[in-house]
């Protein structure tokens, strides 16, 4: 049986929060941040990567429409 998860109001205010904190320490740095999120598989899939697109675009990010330089795998 397939069960819903239901995140608190309060949960997505303390993630946002925390991704204000990243960015302000990220405009620290020089130089433009990329990110490159590739979405294999199921709708799913694809719903939870635009979330991650959304929580990095909220820290500063801009997307690169290939990869390229370091990778990082999540």
């Amino acid at each position: 049986m397939r069960q819903t998860l239901t995140i608190a109001p309060a949960e997505i205010a303390r993630q946002l929060a925390l991704c204000d904190q990243i960015r302000a320490l990220l405009d620290q740095r020089p130089g433009q941040k990329l990110a490159y999120v590739d979405t294999y598989g199921c709708q799913q899939n694809e719903a939870d990567s635009e979330r991650l697109r959304g929580y990095l675009a909220r820290m500063g990010y801009a997307f690169s429409p290939r990869r390229r330089g370091r990778t990082w795998y999540c």
